[in-house]
């Protein structure tokens, strides 16, 4: 089945539209749209499978170049836009791509660094008549559709391979878990080259739902289109969340609004509590996204974790030595199902590292509690090791979060001469009374055991992030490392 089939099935079963900041576009007209630029491709890039850069933020103009892309049989790869222009170069190079599509925002200091390479601008004037039969073969739903790179928060990217099969199978499972049918409408507010944004439009393809694109994580656009386009399902991260909320200044959302799924990192116990209407999942890129998700509607004790696997998948949970555990106990998160990929390009080392035997071994801590329901502890990367003892960031990230003037918080480990690892804090304070690290101390006295206490304490004004709003954990461990300890 082709990308023109789901189009087609999709645009039968209801009322799917798609809208963005600046306007809606019903289902026919943006097939009709795509078909046009994809034909414009087909011309410009003769040799099937061409690999074609997306640059440019969230917009109705991207969806059409992305999905063009495909459907003229070549392999869409969505890019960083917050990269350097020699970062940019290097991924150009390393991908072996063949040109870019942009939006009018692209710097000139970029193109110029690339010259030779065909670059073209999303929302192009189009003159090719929709009547005229396609000149090319679309993607098969087996063929390589996109290559996507890690967030690159803990360090170096990788590319990864996914079919426009396993997009639509992801897509699919997702929605039977969350139950998206075609009267739902899914606002995205993540970049479509993170995972986490780029998965929703093939969930709405298979669904029929209608989508909602939000242009940048911004609190105030993202609330003016909850509200403007009656959204149903919202996909955020916790920061950004946390942003929405504050700026709603106690304000309901509106009642069509039925799941908030949030994603990319811990999901603070008191984020959840506030919103009614939050749950939290768990994913990656390699896994596609979502490997499990608390089901909107669900009690308490499924709310208070990452939720079941989702249908077809399945997660385990291993020791060191890679045994599989016991319930509530807590190892390595290895997982796989319909939809997740199965290589880094050109990186066997990796490849061989996080891919075995058909399952993906996350790198992540967790543990699935009496009912199955998985609980992440940490990212084992930054799991501390402190005098013989596992430290989990997330508890102490936690009990601080529970403190009246902490705002927002990251803990990771840093080196130390008597310990090799201890806890470093990176904290955000709410406005009022200098705060010094002896009253954190007296504070987590009642919370945690001593040697759990973050040996090292850093306040500043603002948390790196990147344009998702994940925190920069790169930047985070840079400044915890540098910066001196508070008094």
């Amino acid at each position: 089945m082709t990308q023109r089939d789901w189009f087609t099935r999709s645009t039968e079963s209801g009322r799917a539209q798609l809208a963005d900041w600046a306007g809606s576009l019903p289902d026919e007209q943006f097939n009709e749209k795509t078909t046009r630029m994809a034909m414009l491709l087909a011309e410009q890039f003769p040799d099937r499978r061409s690999r074609i850069g997306l640059w440019g933020e969230n917009s109705l103009d991207y969806l059409v170049a992305l999905f063009a892309v495909m459907r003229a049989g070549h392999v869409a790869v969505p890019l960083q836009t917050r990269l350097t222009a020699r970062e940019l170069t290097e991924i150009v190079r390393f991908a072996d791509l063949q040109g870019l599509l942009v939006s009018r925002s692209f710097p000139q200091t970029h193109r110029e660094t690339m010259p030779g390479l065909p670059i073209l601008t999303f929302g192009m004037k189009l003159e090719t008549p929709p009547s005229r039969p396609p000149r090319f073969k679309e993607l098969g739903d087996k063929d390589v559709a996109v290559l996507l790179c890690t967030s690159g928060s803990s360090g170096k990217a990788k590319v990864v391979p996914f079919t426009l099969r396993a997009l639509l199978d992801h897509g699919k499972v997702v929605c039977e878990h969350l139950k998206v049918t075609w009267k739902d409408s899914w606002l995205v507010c993540l970049p479509f080259y993170h995972i986490g944004g780029l998965a929703i439009p093939f969930r709405c393809l298979v669904s029929g739902a209608s989508l909602c694109i939000s242009q940048s994580a911004d609190p105030d656009e993202i609330n003016r289109l909850i509200d403007r386009e009656d959204a149903t399902v919202i996909t955020l991260v916790p920061t950004v969340l946390e942003r929405v909320l504050i700026k709603r200044e106690g304000q309901e959302f509106p009642k069509s609004l039925r799941a908030i799924i949030v994603g990319g990192g811990p999901v603070p116990a008191g984020l959840l509590a506030r919103c009614p209407v939050a749950y939290a999942t768990y994913g990656l890129t390699e896994t596609g996204s979502m490997v499990t998700c608390a089901r909107p509607g669900c009690g308490d004790r499924e709310r208070k974790t990452a939720g079941p696997v989702l249908p077809g998948t399945q997660i385990k949970i291993l020791n060191d030595s890679g045994k599989e555990v016991k319930k509530v106990e807590a190892g390595q998160i290895v997982a796989r199902g319909p939809g997740m990929a199965h290589l880094y390009l050109g990186n066997p080392d990796a490849s061989a590292k996080t891919f075995r035997s058909g399952w993906i071994y996350t790198g992540d801590i967790g543990k699935l509690d009496e009912n199955g329901y998985l609980i992440v502890e940490a990212r084992r990367q930054d799991l501390v090791l402190t005098g013989g003892e596992n430290v989990y960031p997330a508890e102490i990230e936690e009990a601080l979060r529970k403190h009246p003037r902490v705002e927002s918080v990251v803990v990771l480990p840093v080196e130390d001469p008597e310990w090799g690892q201890t806890p470093a804090a990176l904290i955000v304070l709410k406005p009022g009374r200098p705060l010094q690290k002896i009253h954190i101390f007296q504070f987590l006295e009642d919370h945690l055991a001593r040697f759990k206490f973050p040996r090292k304490v850093v306040f500043t004004e603002k948390l790196p992030t990147l344009s998702n709003g994940k925190p920069d954990m790169p930047a985070i461990r840079k400044l915890l490392t540098s910066a001196p300890d508070s008094k």
